[in-house]
């Protein structure tokens, strides 16, 4: 028995890596007709939006054409067949509506029988769904739902898609959604720590990347109030109904339209059910003894309770951090502030031109295009709006656009030297340094007009140019810099975030990380902002120190630099990372500057990954 026993888990591995390529839990269930009728309470109880006999049916006859093939071969074959079992749109509307109803009863009930003495809910997410069961919770708590309700799932429902509405039972958006981006932990600006009093995940943990499970499940423990709940459903994984777990969702993917691709690629972890207690309880969890099936459904989907017992050193140090206000930033300030080190690696590039060409040679009207197009390309891939950040950004865009249509008009015209000044490229070498780490308007304008001028005593166009330039920006950098701070505060020089250091490694990273708290093997630090922190976190990247979070976030942008190399993808496929755009230098149409957006827990990957092109450097992480 124990030999059969250790069989079934070695088997249980190996499907998992392998996936339906080589399984055929088909022919397995299909071939024997105890096993057939056992799985077709399946369709009768679940996939109740199909008709169960055509379905059974369909399936025993591609499964008798083929009874030796694999599931991925059957799965084409009734995939092809099934317009011919499919209802009329109306019909299978209604259909849909009522097994929706049918499972809002069971599990609202289920739900609700495992929280007997629960009178309202203040705080609520829901993951997995569109808010299918937010309306059905709400009717069976006498008090109701008091707090902001959440929702977190791959995609966001469209507001014009019909469907979402018999979804979650409301003509209404009824909650604020969020997007799991492949189950990554949630961040404090999505939802804010201990804020909720219940999490529901209907849809089982079995499709979270295992390397993931222990961050999302500790930022489920974040977001609930002690003492909160998390309604966990998923398979109790045997020998004995192994084959109904994976018929179970292959048959909804079948039915849902699923193509095989995603089929083929869809992620599964089944488990038995201790597994899942197990796993949950090391997260500052307790399960209770209750376990609640579905009539019906041979699957073993199973409701459990968990009640958090106890906030984790994570959380110890979460708190700590958020008792300073300025900690947390909004994610998407990342990717607003691309626009503003677009003008940097702008003023960058014209130092690199003028110290062998002429500075008419610049494309300034070029650059004046290629800021407004990257500016609405960070612009589209936000998803809330930040009036400071976009004024901001609108603004520089004017000043800078101002600026470049003046000295492109005059220096191409008046000017049109081959070579520039070497007092002057000297000086925009080490503007180009200086808005590396300081705020431009910081820059001593003044100074370097009089040293300037005591250098040179010529008075031809360029010299006169340059001269224009930097006086009247003596006196606009002030203004600037008491306008930016009368409207966003005083500028924070530091950035926190959160590491997880094991090794206790921290000490030898680097001098400027300044260690503030600590709770176990987690580190609350402040590190420098702009080109520095890009430094620091290059170096935590390549070491074995683990980055939690950054100002309460758990994505961030990075700029990937590219040299006459040919277009690879940047994002590893065991990463969470999402290539968005991608614009070249002005002077250099070989250069290829890519922003891509990757979770914390990817940035070790990304960094590997980028080392090994040649040509490619990561140029700048963006703070927030």
């Amino acid at each position: 028995m124990k030999n059969k026993g250790l069989a079934f888990y070695l088997l249980l591995l190996s499907t998992c890596a392998v996936g339906l390529q080589d399984s055929f839990h088909f022919p397995s269930t299909y071939l024997d007709p105890l096993r057939r009728e056992q799985f077709s309470s399946f369709y009768h109880e679940v996939l109740r939006f199909i008709p169960a006999r055509k379905m059974d049916e369909l399936i025993h006859q591609e499964v008798m054409k083929n009874p030796g093939g694999s599931d991925l071969q059957i799965y084409s074959a009734i995939g092809r067949r099934m317009p011919e079992i499919q209802p009329g749109r109306l019909e299978s509307l209604k259909l849909a509506q009522s097994a929706l109803a049918h499972q809002r009863q069971v599990l609202g009930d289920q739900t609700k029988a495992l929280l007997p003495d629960k009178h309202e809910i203040d705080g609520y997410l829901e993951i997995g769904t569109d808010g299918t069961y937010i309306s059905a919770l709400k009717e069976r708590f006498p008090g109701g739902f008091t707090g902001k309700n959440y929702v977190m799932n791959d995609k966001q429902p469209s507001p014009l898609d019909i469907t979402s509405y018999y979804k979650r039972d409301a003509f209404f958006q009824n909650f604020h959604f969020i997007p799991s981006r492949n189950f990554s932990p949630i961040s404090v600006a999505d939802i804010p720590t201990e804020s909720l009093d219940m999490v529901t995940m209907y849809v089982g943990l079995h499709h979270t990347p295992a390397e993931k499970l222990d961050h999302f499940l500790a930022s489920l423990n974040r977001v609930l109030k002690k003492n909160g709940v998390f309604i966990l459903r998923d398979h109790d994984l045997s020998e004995i109904n192994e084959d109904y777990v994976h018929l179970a969702h292959m048959t909804f993917n079948l039915a849902t339209g699923v193509v095989l691709s995603e089929e083929r690629n869809e992620y599964r972890n089944f488990q038995p059910l201790h597994y899942w207690t197990d796993l949950v309880e090391k997260h500052g969890f307790s399960a209770h003894s209750e376990r609640l099936l579905q009539e019906g459904d041979p699957s073993g989907n199973t409701l459990i309770r968990f009640t958090k017992t106890h906030g984790t050193d994570l959380i110890r140090v979460q708190k700590h951090c958020r008792e300073n206000k300025q900690y947390v930033r909004p994610e998407d300030q990342s990717i607003l502030t691309v626009p503003e080190w677009w003008i940097v690696w702008n003023a960058q590039d014209y130092a690199r031109l003028v110290q062998s060409n002429g500075s008419y040679q610049f494309p300034y009207f070029k650059s004046i295009g290629f800021y407004w197009w990257v500016y609405a390309q960070s612009f589209m891939n936000t998803r809330e709006m930040n009036i400071g950040y976009n004024f901001m950004n609108a603004f520089l865009g004017a000043i800078q656009g101002a600026e470049y249509a003046v000295k492109g008009a005059v220096d191409k015209v008046w000017v049109r030297k081959n070579n520039t000044n070497p007092h002057i490229a000297k000086i925009q070498h080490e503007y180009g340094e200086y808005i590396n780490h300081t705020p431009f308007y910081d820059f001593p304008y003044q100074q370097k007009y009089r040293e300037f001028n005591q250098k040179n005593s010529g008075s031809d166009g360029e010299s006169a140019l340059f001269r224009a330039e930097f006086w009247l920006k003596s006196y606009i950098a002030p203004l600037l810099k008491s306008g930016s701070r009368s409207t966003y505060g005083e500028e924070v020089e530091t950035i926190g975030m959160i590491v997880h250091d094991p090794e206790r490694v921290l000490d030898h990273i680097d001098d400027r990380i300044d260690v503030i708290f600590s709770s176990g093997d987690y580190y609350a630090v402040n590190v420098p902002r702009y080109q520095p922190f890009t430094e620091i976190l290059l170096k935590l990247a390549q070491s074995s120190a683990r980055i939690e979070e950054v100002a309460g976030n758990r994505w961030i942008v990075l700029a990937i630099e590219a040299q006459d190399s040919e277009s690879e993808s940047l994002c590893p496929t065991q990463a969470d990372c999402e290539e968005l755009f991608s614009v070249n230098s002005v002077i250099d149409s070989n250069i290829k500057r890519s922003m891509v957006r990757v979770d914390l827990s990817g940035v070790n990957d990304v960094v590997r990954r980028v080392s090994e092109f040649e040509g490619f450097t990561i140029k700048h992480i963006f703070d927030y």
